[in-house]
């Protein structure tokens, strides 16, 4: 897999959003640098108000959610205050 389209996009956004109801959703990784190999899947940040159920069982629901999809997808699920709080960790 070197591209996932518009319409696959689309569809794990439609998914997810309908089962996790996050507040925001980010594309990183060798999509998002515009250099995925064969091998590559969609790395996903799932941002979510906070964590009402555990998160695995959110991260669970959000991989179960997208089963059936051509393409593999990684996603990593935190809270509004943890994305805020490692947003300000210095890197590379």
């Amino acid at each position: 897999m070197i591209a996932f389209t518009a319409e696959q996009q689309d569809e794990i956004v439609r998914r997810l959003v309908d089962t996790l109801r996050p507040l925001k959703i980010y594309l990183f990784g060798s999509h998002a640098y515009g250099t995925p190999h064969r091998d590559s899947d969609v790395d996903l940040l799932v941002v979510v108000q906070d964590f009402e159920i555990p998160y695995r069982e959110l991260a669970f629901r959000g991989r179960r959610s997208l089963r059936g999809m051509a393409i593999p997808v990684e996603i990593h699920v935190c809270t509004e205050a943890e994305m805020e709080k490692w947003s300000k960790v210095p890197c590379n």
